[in-house]
């Protein structure tokens, strides 16, 4: 879990993740990846199915990125 200080250092770092995150799992033969937006703090390195739970259990959206398709 990381908390930021604001909303651009999230939305920065939620850039970077889609390509650095989308970088990774095709290395790792996934194409694509998940994590929890809270607003000011997300949950990271989570399954889709995992992100869905965290925001039904605490709260936030569940981010599924398609690295072939872009977000979703």
């Amino acid at each position: 879990m990381t908390i930021w200080k604001d909303k651009g250092q999230k939305d920065n770092w939620i850039d970077m993740a889609k390509k650095f995150g989308c970088e990774m799992a095709k290395a790792s033969g996934v194409s694509s990846y998940d994590f929890v937006d809270g607003g000011l703090w997300t949950v990271s390195d989570t399954s889709q199915t995992l992100a869905k739970k965290i925001s039904d259990a605490v709260g936030g959206k569940p981010v599924h990125i398609d690295c072939g398709q872009g977000q979703s």
